[in-house]
């Protein structure tokens, strides 16, 4: 074979792979979470890529799902998110999710929660977060999540692996 023909051949041999360096390999979601202590809640701001918030809710329901400003579109989100992004206090109580609202944007879904317990404990020594979005799609799916508290924070990645975090240490800088 020719140089030059040696080359193309190889070229486009490696295309297939070439193309899955560059493709998103895995799902991914980033949120924000921010601890109001004054009301024992967390405030959390959640980033999903709409083709990948279709498909997890879709493979939930059983059935394709359409994302829109619909109120039948947010209670399955919300329904979604309450078993897969929750909170527990130490004494075992789960918090309740309560949704803010959403916004709908080509790039990003941005989707605006609280989750609030009844007894709202004092601070978030103690408390358990559980984020398994997306686990039935991939098993290398990530979750990331910033947590403030005031002028403190704290990065945390949720994984198949380890899909709930003790917060007991505290958000630190």
């Amino acid at each position: 074979m020719r140089p030059r023909l040696l080359a193309a051949a190889v070229f486009l041999a490696a295309l297939p792979f070439a193309g899955g360096a560059t493709a998103h390999p895995y799902i991914t979601s980033r949120s924000e979470a921010d601890w109001n202590a004054a009301t024992g809640r967390l405030e959390v701001a959640l980033a999903l890529l709409p083709e990948e918030l279709v498909a997890m809710i879709g493979e939930d329901l059983g059935r394709p799902f359409r994302l829109d400003a619909s109120e039948a579109c947010d209670r399955a989100i919300a329904d979604y998110l309450g078993r897969h992004f929750a909170a527990t206090s130490p004494q075992g109580e789960r918090a309740r999710f309560a949704w803010v609202g959403k916004e709908l944007a080509f790039e990003a879904t941005w989707i605006y929660f609280e989750l609030v317990f009844e007894k709202a404990p004092g601070s978030l020594a103690g408390l358990k977060l559980r984020v398994d979005l997306g686990f039935e799609l991939s098993h290398e799916h990530l979750n990331a999540l910033r947590l403030r508290r005031g002028e403190e924070q704290k990065g945390l990645l949720f994984s198949r692996l380890e899909p709930e975090i003790s917060l007991d240490a505290g958000p630190s800088r």
